[in-house]
């Protein structure tokens, strides 16, 4: 029966976990200029093992503090600096929104898109 008390406290814990991968992938991908979420090494790696695009966010929980990693692609026309702070300032709400003190948060911008010529050229 200790085994099964086990897995069931690991599954509690990875509960917080997903909540707040999802929370920030749903505003990540509201911020303006935000082209896209990025997986980078880590993020690729759990993606093989799960398509769900929260599984390209690193978060650490410790001690009711939540540390986030989110690598983007910004669209062409944004200043990346200017993203990344947006960025920045929207993990630091979502992360108390779930009830945890922000740790570190870090944004990566990867790649800038392309301007797309018009349809037609």
């Amino acid at each position: 029966m200790p085994e099964l008390e086990q897995h069931h406290d690991e599954t509690a814990a990875a509960a917080p976990d997903l909540a707040l991968r999802r929370a920030v992938v749903a505003e990540v991908n509201e911020v303006p200029g935000v082209a896209r979420i990025e997986p980078g090494l880590a993020g690729a790696i759990r993606s093989w093992l799960s398509a769900a695009p929260e599984h390209e966010i690193g978060v650490t929980l410790r001690d009711r503090r939540a540390s986030v990693t989110v690598n983007v692609a910004i669209r062409a026309g944004y200043r990346a600096r200017d993203v990344a702070r947006d960025v920045h300032e929207r993990l630091a709400a979502v992360v108390q929104e779930q009830g945890l003190a922000p740790g570190d948060l870090e944004v990566s911008v990867l790649t800038i898109e392309p301007a797309q010529p018009p349809r037609g050229e």
